[in-house]
């Protein structure tokens, strides 16, 4: 078979994915790639310039090959992983693609997006949709055709996603009547299960469609609807990849396969379960199912904006006014709103200097908060500002009068004992049975950046002024803040 320079460079790179596709390359895969390499006469500079092409690029380009071409080159593909004797889960899914887009191109199609941000198990098989499809729900919401296409999906390791299903089961409440992976993923979005926590979001899955699900899937997985080309369909992720562009830049890649639901739906799912025959087993529940729950989850709250009250103690007024009590406060209160407003976090390089810096604070004599902090502020460096900051939310936080020298020692103990705070304030944070998200509160030293940092932002946290509840981020206290870091710039 005569093949192009282009078209062998297509091969070339779909038989490298494949046997990528498993994270273990054989030996004995090496050796087929060597010979395929022969075969099609390859030479290095088209191996290398495999790395510019995507997988959707790779099969369109084989499109334009006969059916006899076709079927040799997937004969070629299927020796290729069968060589180690063990045929993986994502070697099949990802021939399968491959076989029904250069065989089926009508029917499905594989779509590869660069810089997408969605973690989905490449188990999960969903429906998706651009506009409401009557022949697609008619086969779906059948309780028999539901069944029966669930039933051979899990047979072959495919875990089915219907939105209308997960949500009438969600709304139901009838946990112990639901599968395994919806058991799990009710777990994850309420940590308590109980039943009862699902009147939390009940309203929001009530104005929750596929339409919507559709438009939030495509916009983390980076996908435009015309790149799909169909009004309905079924996604699966085969894989992960890069890139190289011009500059010989790494781009990471995803490679969906989605299939036509518009029409034949049944037939084209039979179809890829007959490429599929592999054994069930369990699989987790992150992916599309993770995807819903985290929209719900900012939609209805279940991240609780923190109100901070009178007597300046953290409540949790979205779940049910829990209170946070801080040990070590006002000090650990200090720190973490601290956190939220570096945001990015404080460097381990910067404390260390605020540290030095305040040590040799304690051995001046100052008159007064005023005389300290007029100091501070025409240092014009970071350290300084770090010292200025703690001193100006101390001051408030802690609702009391203290001199100068006192302050500077809260503050030294603050930047001092910064870790045994930051595990007061996760302590706390832990006893909240119903935060579905801790990890936007806890307070966390990331050891890449070598900084102590929270994700929540200031925009979640409320400040309550008598009977009035405002943004912090327009607070007098952060109006100092803001007008003091100008100053250093």
């Amino acid at each position: 078979m005569n093949l192009s320079s282009i078209q062998r460079r297509a091969l070339f790179k779909i038989a490298v994915d494949l046997v990528k596709s498993d994270n273990q390359i054989h030996c004995n895969e090496i050796v087929t790639l060597q010979k395929i390499q022969e075969v099609y006469g390859l030479d290095t500079e088209e191996t290398d310039m495999i790395h510019y092409l995507t997988l959707q690029e790779s099969i369109e380009i084989l499109a334009s090959l006969s059916i006899d071409e076709k079927q040799k080159i997937l004969l070629t593909l299927e020796n290729l992983i069968t060589v180690d004797n063990n045929i993986d889960f994502h070697e099949k899914l990802l021939l399968s693609g491959v076989r029904l887009h250069l065989l089926n191109s009508n029917d499905a199609k594989i779509i590869s997006c660069q810089d997408g941000d969605m973690d989905c198990d490449a188990h999960q098989i969903v429906y998706l949709e651009h506009t409401y499809c009557d022949e697609a729900h008619t086969v779906l919401d059948d309780k028999y055709d539901y069944m029966m296409l669930s039933n051979v999906l899990s047979n072959s390791q495919m875990q089915f996603f219907y939105l209308p299903k997960v949500i009438q089961l969600l709304l139901e409440g009838n946990i112990d009547r639901t599968t395994n992976i919806l058991k799990k993923s009710i777990e994850y979005l309420v940590p308590s299960a109980h039943v009862d926590n699902l009147e939390y979001f009940r309203d929001s899955l009530q104005n929750m469609d596929v339409v919507k699900f559709t438009k939030l899937v495509e916009t983390q997985a980076n996908i435009r609807p015309e790149q799909v080309g169909m009004e309905a369909f079924l996604m699966i992720s085969l894989q992960d990849s890069f890139i190289l562009d011009d500059d010989a830049m790494h781009h990471r890649m995803r490679d969906y396969l989605c299939i036509n639901a518009t029409n034949k739906l049944k037939s084209i799912v039979l179809k890829l379960v007959e490429l599929m025959q592999t054994p069930n087993i369990s699989i987790n529940y992150y992916g599309y199912y993770r995807l819903l729950f985290d929209f719900l989850n900012t939609d209805v709250h279940l991240m609780s904006k923190i109100l901070i009250d009178n007597n300046y103690n953290f409540v949790l007024s979205d779940i049910g006014g829990d209170l946070i009590t801080f040990k070590s406060a006002p000090q650990a209160k200090t720190l973490y709103l601290l956190l939220i407003y570096y945001n990015k976090g404080i460097t381990q390089s910067l404390w260390n200097t605020a540290e030095n810096l305040g040590k040799e604070l304690v051995s001046r004599t100052w008159e007064d908060i005023l005389h300290l902090k007029t100091f501070l502020s025409r240092q014009g460096d970071e350290a300084a500002c770090l010292i200025y900051n703690i001193i100006t939310i101390y001051e408030i936080v802690s609702n009391r009068s203290v001199d100068s020298a006192r302050l500077l020692e809260y503050t030294i103990s603050i930047i001092s004992h910064r870790s045994s705070l930051k595990n007061y304030i996760n302590a706390a944070i832990n006893k909240i049975e119903k935060l579905a998200h801790k990890d936007f509160y806890l307070v966390e030293f990331d050891p890449f950046s070598e900084s102590y940092r929270v994700q929540l932002n200031v925009d979640w946290v409320q400040l309550k002024i008598g009977d009035f509840q405002i943004a912090l981020s327009v607070s007098d206290l952060w109006n100092k803040l803001i007008k003091f870091s100008k100053r250093l710039e």
